[in-house]
């Protein structure tokens, strides 16, 4: 089964999907930014204005879960069937309300049940960098809680053995500026996954270039 997550920058649901998939089939696809769907493409959204928004792309039959809360824009769904069994899915999109460490960190607790209920995927744009000086310390904090409280772990560093801030491939190209050194796009994945990781990718500067953002795509077997 294959995870993935893009920060697209702008646009329709269907063109960005289509970019995507054409090079790298997914099975759940989070997009980030997109204009609300337009009635063609059969996706859930979140957001609190018509051309920026957060997709869920699922090839699967799912039910959509609502918490009532203050959160990120966030969409849960319980997958009841897979070729991986029964999961659950939460995509999140962090905002700095006040700031994407507090904004990701209410998210997470308003869904800690439903993240702690079985199996569960979290991917997304956390809009946080260890390489960036005041956010690092914040991204520690937040990764030891994925990590501790909930058993998950980012899918690129687990298959690349990188650290986090050594990354060699960036999903971020700042203002499309072909020296990209930020990572903060992640697919977290539940450690009993982590054996059954089959391919992690992140495009180079030249692929997916319509936004500033690559995607990353995480092949579980």
């Amino acid at each position: 089964m294959i995870f993935a997550t893009w920060n697209v920058n702008s646009g329709r649901i269907a063109n960005r999907l289509a970019e995507l998939r054409d090079s790298f089939p997914s099975d759940v696809v989070a997009l980030q930014e997109t204009a609300e769907p337009d009635g063609q493409t059969s996706c859930a959204w979140e957001g609190d204005r018509k051309r920026k928004g957060l997709s869920l792309s699922l090839d699967l039959p799912y039910e959509r879960v609502r918490i009532p809360g203050e959160s990120s824009p966030c969409i849960a769904a319980r997958i009841h069937d897979s070729q991986i069994g029964p999961f659950n899915v939460l995509a999140v999109w962090a905002k700095p309300t006040p700031t994407y460490f507090a904004d990701l960190s209410r998210t997470f607790d308003l869904y800690s049940p439903f993240i702690c209920e079985r199996a569960t995927v979290v991917l997304g744009d956390f809009n946080m960098s260890v390489r960036v000086q005041s956010k690092g310390k914040q991204f520690y904090l937040l990764n030891a809680r994925l990590n501790h409280d909930f058993d998950l772990h980012s899918a690129y560093h687990e298959f690349t053995g990188e650290r986090f801030g050594m990354e060699t491939m960036t999903t971020l190209y700042w203002q499309w500026g072909a020296s990209g050194c930020f990572h903060c796009d992640f697919v977290y994945i539940p450690g009993m996954r982590v054996p059954r990781l089959k391919n992690v990718t992140i495009p180079g500067y030249l692929k997916c270039d319509t936004s500033d953002h690559r995607p990353v795509i995480c092949e579980i077997m």
